[in-house]
């Protein structure tokens, strides 16, 4: 049996992995979590999550992926609206 995105990220934090990146241009750390659709994608604070945007998981692709594109897409999201 495949495992989910969702079984995936759990594994992930499980093994000490912070579930962020780090974007070019000084946009500083981004961070993600999952939803049913995918992760949701954006920066955080003392209340969590402030969502900028969704990524869809795309179940034909394998997870890192999936991680990759989620990563190419923060860079235009975040370039495109500077």
């Amino acid at each position: 049996m495949t495992k989910t995105h969702i079984e995936l990220y759990n594994e992930m934090i499980n093994r000490g992995i912070i579930p962020c990146f780090e974007l070019e241009d000084d946009f500083g750390a981004i961070y993600f979590e999952p939803t049913d659709k995918g992760f949701n994608v954006g920066t955080v604070a003392n209340v969590g999550l402030l969502k900028d945007f969704e990524f869809l998981y795309d179940s034909e692709f394998s997870f890192d992926e999936n991680l990759q594109e989620m990563i190419y897409d923060a860079e235009e999201f975040y370039n495109n609206n500077k």
